[in-house]
């Protein structure tokens, strides 16, 4: 029907497009246009709104399509999932509320890893969610935390960013375009099947293959940092990551994590369901300041500073991780 803009087009002919018959168009019509969806001109004729135009977007259509396939079918089966396992938050990434609605043992990367289709419009979904927020390297001091210092130490052979769970390097690509001065000291690391597809286009971004989970190869690094990641999993396995990152730490090294922190009263709706879909496919989980703090306190490390996005809707921080004092 988008495709009509704003011409309309009738019950029949949309029955005709789509292989279906023309009285159930006219009933999921009614439902479309009482929610705004679609307008009537006339008896069973349509025509589109704003609502059903922005459903053209690319990652708009990815978030419903991956919603309503993959989140709504795991999240129905919650109530049946709590009343065998035991009312108490999943932990297991492949024994959790994913795994039981697809019976599957796979975790939920693995599974999209294995199903093409559903991976594209998952990364889609994601593209699109990180286009629309304000990037972090806009409003954290960056210069003043760490490249000041990072450029007074003069060590040749201190890395000054290492990207864990990088990715394509979207974060080292911005970074080199407000600091081009870091050229040649960043680090990517991924899992290999998530950097074989890394373009460096000149960046100079030194690539490692490599698992959070076990021994950190870049050591002594300014920063260690992640973005929107450990939200992907629950406590005991992003302690064992910070550790492995500790290891690695030098006298100058701290952790940055950037990631969602979840207020203690009054969560706003999007937010509070966010956490409710980390439980549902990772058995992972969104977290408050008080979880942040335990976290990073069980890992043997301490919080040192928390930056926090000057758009407050986003509820988006920079947390900043080093060593205890009695550690340095």
């Amino acid at each position: 029907m988008i495709d009509y803009e704003k011409v309309s087009i009738s019950a029949q002919e949309l029955a005709a497009s789509s292989n279906s018959e023309e009285l159930l168009v006219v009933r999921v019509m009614r439902v479309l246009v009482a929610e705004g969806y679609a307008a009537n001109e006339g008896a069973r004729r349509y025509t589109s709104t704003a609502l059903s135009a922005a459903l053209t977007d690319p990652a708009i259509e990815a978030c419903v399509v991956h919603s309503f396939d993959v989140t709504a079918r795991v999240q129905s089966f919650l109530p049946e999932y709590f009343q065998q396992q035991g009312y108490h938050s999943p932990v297991h990434p492949k024994n959790g509320p994913f795994q039981y609605a697809f019976g599957t043992d796979l975790s939920f990367f693995e599974f999209l890893h294995s199903q093409p289709k559903r991976a594209q419009t998952f990364n889609t979904y994601m593209t699109g969610n990180r286009s629309n927020r304000q990037h972090w390297l806009d409003w954290f001091p960056f210069h003043e935390n760490v490249l000041r210092t990072w450029e007074e130490r003069n060590d040749s052979k201190e890395m000054l960013l290492v990207d864990m769970g990088g990715g394509k390097g979207h974060d080292l690509k911005r970074l080199l375009e407000k600091y081009p001065e870091a050229k040649g000291r960043l680090v990517l690391e991924d899992l290999p099947g998530a950097l074989q597809d890394f373009e460096d286009h000149g960046c100079s971004i030194t690539t490692y293959a490599h698992n959070i989970f076990t021994p950190q190869p870049v050591k002594g690094a300014a920063v260690y940092y992640t973005h929107f990641l450990l939200h992907d999993f629950p406590d005991q396995m992003c302690i064992e990551m910070l550790r492995q990152t500790d290891q690695a730490m030098g006298t100058h090294s701290c952790i940055l994590l950037n990631e969602i922190m979840l207020p203690e009263t009054d969560c706003p709706s999007f937010f509070a369901a966010a956490d409710i879909t980390m439980m549902s496919n990772l058995s992972a989980l969104a977290r408050s300041k008080d979880q942040w703090k335990t976290l990073v306190h069980a890992a043997g490390l301490v919080i040192r500073k928390i930056w926090m996005s000057p758009d407050l809707r986003d509820w988006e921080v920079v947390i900043e991780i080093g060593r205890r004092s009695s550690d340095s």
